[in-house]
């Protein structure tokens, strides 16, 4: 008689995380009908295909958006004592944001694959990957509440005409100014947790309480990696805060350059708004996006967002300029996405020192 003991039961959803993401997916499919039913389908066709070979010029600004957030990274995990060459590192991060961009909670997603990316294509070990990772997304947090204040501080006026046109009350400036020192403490809270010492030491004991004897026995196995990733945290947010402001000074110009893209496809079309106007629109469509994280792609949501500013700000037959300005922008996206992916199937192994084409790391090695 066998006495292996059955299957633990796959985890499920909490019903209150289940229930917030009907939710969020009703109202962006809501929010998605009310944009396409008020617009001209055919006519927004029209002016997207109108737009003939300078479309292309759609797929540009992205390229650049993420060298600035490759060449950041690279350099947060240079700090760490890893040279690795641009275009692999290039890779990691369009594969990732390929991920974030395609699936449910897409965030989450990538996270989780972000340090095995790391490890596979350019040989960095998991600890300092966990530490490389963990000190970027707190420059990404810090450089986002940059970028809202500069978006405030410059379009303060845009954003109350479009609380006032959209709203009939002002105040949606001082919500997004209020986000911005929301997204300050966080990132405060943040480096206070990476600098304590702790955080990966108290992450291994809590993960260690988990009733999987399989998991314990990795975890112990592991623990100097862990204890190996806190000290990376000291080293890079004591030690080295120079080449941390250079890689935020990268981020932001990341941040800075979504607005680019918007105002290029803009451009295509013919919509003649400054830089400052799609500033204060581009900032309140990156808070509709965090929001709508468990949709992908933030589908409905931001086509909602974009056509309501375009009318705010004057555009003529708003509906129907902001369905052609989202058939480009998604299409550009699909377009990216597919290279993001199509790099899984492509990008070979980091090499091993010394053993020419052996991949440095094996998924294999950690079980």
């Amino acid at each position: 008689m066998s006495t292996t003991p059955p299957p633990s039961p796959k985890p499920r959803a909490s019903l209150g995380y289940i229930a917030v993401r009907v939710v969020f997916v009703g109202v962006a499919v809501f929010a998605l009908w009310n944009t396409l039913h008020q617009a001209d389908l055919r006519r927004a066709a029209s002016l997207a295909a109108d737009v003939g070979a300078p479309i292309g010029l759609a797929l540009v600004p992205y390229i650049f958006i993420i060298a600035c957030h490759a060449e950041a990274y690279r350099r947060v995990l240079g700090i760490l004592g890893h040279r690795i060459s641009f275009p692999r590192i290039y890779s990691v991060v369009l594969s990732t944001e390929a991920v974030l961009m395609s699936f449910p909670a897409g965030i989450a997603v990538s996270d989780s694959l972000n340090p095995y990316l790391l490890a596979r294509r350019c040989g960095i070990p998991i600890p300092d990957g966990l530490a490389g990772i963990a000190a970027k997304k707190s420059l990404i947090v810090f450089t986002n509440a940059l970028y809202v204040t500069i978006a405030v501080a410059l379009g303060f006026g845009y954003l109350r005409l479009a609380s006032t046109r959209l709203l009939g009350f002002r105040g949606l400036e001082w919500i997004v100014a209020a986000s911005a020192i929301g997204l300050y403490v966080m990132v405060f809270a943040m480096a206070k947790a990476l600098v304590s010492g702790s955080l990966a030491t108290r992450s291994h004991g809590l993960l260690s309480r988990i009733p999987s004897a399989k998991l314990r026995a990795f975890l112990a196995d592991k623990k100097s990696g862990f204890l190996a990733t806190d000290r990376h945290f000291d080293v890079l947010f004591r030690e080295r805060r120079a080449e941390l402001a250079a890689s935020a000074i990268l981020l932001l110009g990341m941040w800075l350059l979504e607005s680019v893209e918007t105002l290029v496809i803009l451009r295509l079309l013919h919509v003649e708004l400054g830089f400052i106007e799609v500033l204060s629109l581009e900032v309140v469509v990156v808070m509709l996006r965090s929001l709508a994280f468990v949709v992908p792609g933030a589908l409905g949501v931001l086509d909602a967002g974009y056509v309501a500013f375009l009318g705010a700000f004057g555009v003529h037959d708003a509906p129907t300029v902001g369905v052609a300005f989202m058939l480009i922008k998604r299409a550009k996206e699909l377009i990216w996405i597919g290279v993001g992916f199509l790099l899984f199937l492509v990008m070979k192994d980091a090499p091993r020192p010394g053993v020419p084409g052996a991949p440095l790391y094996s998924a294999d090695a950690d079980r």
